[in-house]
């Protein structure tokens, strides 16, 4: 499973402008939107789905969607769920988070966000941070 955001703009009436929110410039008229999706990609469907204001953030959306799921009656079918997050989540409250809620997860992180030296280099100047159980490699 997956789980990422976007930031859709719409041109706009106060009132949505008002409950939304923007950012930058306050003289533009347009509201701007925080989507955040828990995507399947072994079924091919969207599991939990949120809009929200713009001045909500992602990580907490994250959870949200993740307590969305654990509170389904189907819930895993018996297995663990791996989670993979865009490069916009990494935090060390939301790895907590998810270490306490034993949720194997894999999420891209800059480098000197964690010791290099345990993870390995990368070209880009990203570094993928994997839980699957008890590690961290």
């Amino acid at each position: 499973m997956g789980i990422d955001g976007s930031i859709p703009g719409h041109l706009s009436d106060k009132e949505l402008l008002e409950y939304l929110g923007n950012r930058g410039n306050d003289s533009m008229e347009i509201a701007m939107a925080l989507v955040s999706l828990l995507y399947d990609f072994e079924n091919n469907i969207i599991v939990d789905a949120k809009i929200t204001s713009i001045h909500d953030n992602e990580r907490s959306l994250a959870q949200e969607h993740l307590n969305a799921l654990q509170g389904m009656a189907d819930y895993n079918h018996g297995h663990r769920e791996h989670i993979i997050f865009a490069r916009g989540y990494p935090s060390f409250d939301l790895i907590k988070w998810l270490s306490d809620k034993e949720i194997a997860y894999e999420m891209r992180v800059w480098k000197g966000f964690v010791n290099e030296q345990e993870l390995g280099e990368s070209e880009e100047g990203w570094l993928s941070l994997v839980k699957t159980g008890r590690q961290v490699r």
